[in-house]
């Protein structure tokens, strides 16, 4: 059977990675399946549809469903029971090597009964079929992928994915988090926060983290917009207690804070550093507010070192 091999994803405003993606990948594609936002304002949209071949590119309004964007250009209809997909972030795309390769691989692939290959506990190449879809996000599962499922090693990544996010630490590892933490009701990065250290873990953070946005939202007034929280957080001076103890527990708020409104740079060594000390995951919120110092306490652990310890209580 014959198949086609599809680049896909969803994306906006991502002109200048979109323009490196597709130049790097089309020679080795039938086609590029992809939705881009209509809230997009530059040429990602020309660029992908100049260049979709067999493919096609979906406008959609943007909404906090990862999952739901991407279930349109999985079902375009363009997409054929057998066909494989490759899956890219914009800010992510296939290495030169797997490229060169991958159409050796997907016929190994096909003959081994292998559907799918992980990484990072998402897939990245899949056999499709039409009872296929996504859920969840921002980091998309894939329902019902059709044979063995074969993962990459993290530590292997490198050789077959190329991954920007590294490039603008901050954007990426504290802005993005929150993001996703405060902005999407439906989130699945407490699991990717926590999932290490078991199923009652991810849910007690899942529950804290939807009771604390309900009571923002219904005590303080907040939207669901990090322009909205920063406000907040530069304005107000004594937080209500709950306030605080959601932020002394979970990091990726405290790391926003730092950045925001103490204009520290989380990634990096602390003011006036202990000498091999990196700051993350070593710094109170509650110290910061109470002495002026969130590293007033040397034994200060957070809730990620704790849990390190298996300390979960």
């Amino acid at each position: 059977m014959k198949y086609k091999l599809f680049c896909c994803g969803i994306t906006s405003n991502q002109e200048k990675n979109i323009k490196d993606l597709v130049e790097s990948t089309r020679d080795y594609v039938d086609g590029f399946c992809w939705t881009v936002h209509t809230d997009s304002k530059d040429k990602t949209y020309d660029i992908l549809n100049e260049n979709k071949k067999e493919g096609a590119i979906i406008q959609v309004p943007y909404i906090r469903f990862h999952d739901i964007s991407a279930n349109f250009w999985l079902h375009c209809g363009i997409i054929k029971n057998g066909d494989w997909v490759m899956i890219n972030d914009s800010k992510e795309k296939f290495s030169e090597f797997w490229l060169k390769k991958i159409k050796h691989d997907i016929e190994e692939y096909n003959k081994q009964d292998i559907g799918a290959v992980y990484c990072s506990s998402r897939p990245f190449l899949f056999k499709f079929f039409d009872f296929q879809s996504f859920n969840l996000t921002p980091h998309w599962t894939l329902t019902w992928p059709v044979g063995k499922v074969i993962i990459i090693p993290e530590m292997d990544k490198d050789k077959y994915i190329v991954n920007k996010r590294k490039l603008d630490p901050v954007e990426h590892f504290c802005i993005h988090d929150v993001k996703y933490m405060w902005e999407f009701g439906v989130s699945n990065q407490v699991p990717a926060f926590y999932g290490k250290y078991g199923n009652e873990i991810v849910q007690r953070h899942e529950q804290m983290r939807l009771g604390f946005r309900y009571k923002c939202e219904q005590e303080l007034g907040l939207e669901f917009t990090l322009k909205s929280l920063e406000k907040y957080l530069k304005s107000i001076v004594n937080y209500p207690q709950w306030f605080v103890d959601y932020f002394e527990t979970e990091f990726s708020f405290s790391e926003f804070y730092q950045l925001k409104v103490l204009n520290y740079n989380f990634m990096g060594e602390r003011p006036n550093d202990l000498i091999g000390m990196h700051p993350r995951y070593k710094w109170s919120f509650r110290n910061h507010l109470k002495f002026n110092n969130g590293w007033i306490d040397p034994d200060y652990e957070g809730t990620i070192l704790k849990y390190d310890k298996g300390i979960f209580n």
